[in-house]
């Protein structure tokens, strides 16, 4: 399906071509566009969004799976709206809740709430919560490099930690990076995300309208200078002489002076030779790591609970909402919406009978949390996720660590999830679209 000027299946010379319609690919292209260079966007799928597509039925508006965006509008996605001349608009959901022994219980999603929260919680015993108000309140003060090579749970060890600080910790950790284990998570973004949330308003927050309606607007801006194409699998990338010549898909070959990659890095071979590339990308294309999971959405046909913020539950680690219950659009009136994560190991994710059996334990923890839920299902979908985050924030895999935007290939770059984008979740990816954009921009105006 085209989405734009018709031009045919000529070879076109763009000045831009950009592989992949998610978040990153979709941002970078209408800043790109923005700035006023023509843009071809090829998306192998029949929509547009990536990973944070969404879908209608029946009345309602789908996510993918729980996709909140972090940090309002002092995040990435506010910056690329603010830069595209565009107001960012979100709502803010409840606050957060676990649900434990039986109960919800408020989780602090500031660190002054933390102080509050855990100055009389039932999660840690008097304690504990001394030595975890220690360990965690020292963490935005100190300098990255104390930790800098850490997994949390090294740099735990040191403090002697008890095993209620380990499971507090590792709540925290699936919820700000979608993954408790705390051997991967690097100490060094526990710390950039401390440092971070200590300036910021409102850590978790919902595009108001939801996300289709960005994805509206991206379009609309690449499509003032371009065209976007879906449904045509880019399968190669063509090189010649230390730079892209041109990309290869079932429609032909198309050149442009510019290729941007928003591929995932661990599905780079796909369409180039990784020794093609340094040798530091093909290592790091052969090595990264994603976070992976189960996503369970469902559509109730009248409402079942009022509550309106992120809930949690350690054991096992899972998270969801009522997403219509702070953002009313979603679903048809009277209606509710629900969409619920649950953390599964990559080692674990293909494995189909563990899978099976990790959705009834789910579902059987939603009828815990909300008795008499599924008697009001009116649709439900599972979805099983290779890659939640591109990278998980391990060790090796920080945002310092991860590749930049540019390559050894003179005119190709990259932006998406894997990349040196800062930020959690898809702030990742809209940071380095910002980033990228500004490269590319850069490169093409030296290039005229």
């Amino acid at each position: 399906m085209d989405y734009g000027l018709r031009m045919g299946r000529r070879a076109v010379e763009y000045e831009v071509i950009i592989i992949g319609g998610g978040v990153a690919g979709l941002s970078v292209g209408a800043l790109l566009a923005h700035q006023g260079h023509s843009v071809l966007l090829l998306e192998k799928d029949s929509f547009l969004g990536g990973r944070a597509h969404c879908v209608k039925r029946e009345g309602f508006t789908i996510d993918n799976g729980l996709h909140v965006s972090r940090f309002g509008r002092q995040g990435a996605c506010a910056r690329v709206l603010k830069t595209l001349g565009k107001e960012a608009e979100f709502v803010i959901p409840g606050k957060p809740l676990v649900f434990i022994e039986g109960e919800f219980e408020p989780f602090p999603s500031t660190p002054s709430e933390f102080v509050k929260a855990f100055i009389s919680t039932k999660f840690l015993s008097p304690l504990s919560r001394l030595k975890f108000l220690k360990i965690f309140l020292s963490v935005p003060l100190s300098s990255p490099k104390k930790y800098y090579h850490f997994s949390v749970y090294d740099w735990l060890s040191q403090h002697n930690p008890t095993e209620e600080i380990l499971d507090v910790t590792r709540l925290f950790c699936g919820v700000a990076f979608v993954c408790p284990d705390l051997t991967k998570v690097s100490a060094r973004e526990v710390g950039e995300f401390l440092r971070k949330a200590i300036f910021v308003k409102n850590h978790i927050s919902y595009l108001k309208g939801g996300w289709m309606r960005l994805f509206d607007v991206l379009v609309k801006e690449i499509r003032s200078k371009g065209k976007i194409k879906t449904e045509v699998e880019v399968e190669k990338i063509k090189v010649s002489h230390n730079q892209v010549e041109s990309v290869l898909t079932k429609d032909g070959e198309d050149k442009a002076k510019v290729v941007i990659s928003t591929v995932p890095f661990q599905h780079l071979n796909k369409i180039i030779e990784l020794k093609r590339l340094s040798k530091a990308l093909e290592e790091y294309a052969k090595r990264v790591e994603p976070t992976s999971g189960i996503s369970l959405d469902f559509g109730l046909k009248e409402k079942v609970s009022a509550l309106d913020g992120i809930i949690m539950t350690l054991d096992p680690l899972t998270m969801g909402c009522f997403t219509s219950n702070f953002e009313p659009s979603l679903a048809p009136k009277g209606k509710q919406i629900g969409n619920w994560y649950y953390y599964v190991p990559q080692d674990l994710i293909k494995d189909k009978d563990y899978l099976n059996e990790q959705v009834k334990v789910l579902k059987n923890l939603l009828q815990e949390m909300f008795p008499g839920l599924w008697s009001l299902r009116e649709w439900e979908r599972v979805r099983v996720l290779d890659i939640v985050d591109g990278a998980a924030p391990k060790v090796g895999q920080t945002w310092t660590e991860r590749p930049g935007f540019t390559s050894n290939l003179s005119n190709l770059f990259f932006a998406g999830d894997t990349t040196a984008g800062f930020g959690w979740g898809s702030e990742i990816a809209f940071d380095s679209a910002l980033k990228c954009a500004e490269v590319v921009g850069e490169w093409l105006t030296a290039h005229i």
